[in-house]
């Protein structure tokens, strides 16, 4: 009879401590970040705070809460799990709502981004967001990079594991014009929509329709065509160098070469974007036909 309690409270302990699978499938989106596969974190307001009562029946995990149990049936979440594992909440975690985090987990082929969308319209749920994947010393697979010694001295791999920052950071270099069209620069050049005439994400210095030079400001800044920038020695808006200038697609290259596309040399900041400015004195650019 003295072992019945002991049975009861593994069995509560297990149930209290169940969690998602965590072997599936890893995901990339599209700014790049890595995610696991049919997985949410939510967060809950703070007025549900002990109102959460976690159950599954016919498969489905329920919260107790009507709004959150209707899109749990709809999106057949099938584990609710609690990021806060103790059973006491101090006032730190209190303020933070550390308790009131959960993760759920449904089908590992649906696709995250509709379910995100529902949770993140109920008035029950703060905020939303994927189970992020983070890897540890994630060298890319450009072919020069063990040849770049000042990424191993900086500590870049350790780095990358932890972030690659996001297409929206924009990087501003200093320095001469550099090959606009290098095949481990372009992709990463920052550019300025309205004048990207064409609407092809990238810059073409052929005439419109073909190109985006129509000699419009369209965003009205005093730059006719600056697409990736201007070249203020020359007062046009191809800032490329003479062919035997290397040194701004050099130093451009160190800082933000499109890294991990198994070409060339890796840059510094991964998934973020780049300006160019240049330097006083910048030789004449070679515009390309």
């Amino acid at each position: 009879m003295k072992l019945k309690p002991i049975v009861i409270i593994a069995l509560i302990i297990t149930a209290t401590f169940a969690w998602p699978d965590l072997n599936r499938p890893v995901v990339r989106s599209t700014d790049g970040e890595e995610h696991i596969a049919g997985q949410l974190i939510l967060k809950l307001r703070p007025e549900l705070r002990g109102r959460v009562n976690i159950t599954t029946g016919d498969g489905i995990a329920l919260f107790g809460i009507p709004n959150l149990d209707a899109l749990n049936r709809k999106w057949r979440v099938n584990e609710i799990a609690p990021l806060w594992r103790r059973p006491e909440v101090g006032p730190v975690a209190r303020k933070y709502g550390c308790d009131l985090q959960y993760l759920i987990q449904f089908d590992v082929d649906q696709d995250i981004t509709p379910v995100g969308i529902d949770y993140a319209g109920l008035p029950e749920v703060e905020y939303v967001s994927p189970n992020g994947y983070m890897r540890f010393d994630e060298e890319p697979n450009d072919p020069s990079y063990t040849r770049q010694w000042h990424l191993v001295n900086i500590g870049a791999a350790r780095a990358w594991g932890v972030a690659k920052g996001h297409p929206r950071v924009v990087n501003c270099v200093l320095d001469d014009g550099l090959d606009l069209f290098h095949p481990d620069i372009e992709p990463n050049l920052w550019i300025n929509t309205p004048e990207d005439v064409n609407g092809n994400g990238r810059f073409d210095t052929l005439p419109y329709p073909d190109g985006d030079i129509d000699g419009i400001d369209q965003d009205i800044n005093g730059y006719a065509d600056d697409v990736v920038g201007w070249d203020f020695v020359y007062g046009d808006p191809i800032p490329m160098p003479e062919g035997t200038d290397t040194h701004g697609t050099h130093c451009w290259g160190i800082i933000n070469a499109v890294t991990n596309n198994g070409i060339g040399v890796a840059g510094t900041t991964w998934n973020s974007s780049a300006a160019r400015r240049p330097a006083c004195g910048e030789k004449r650019r070679r515009a390309r036909a």
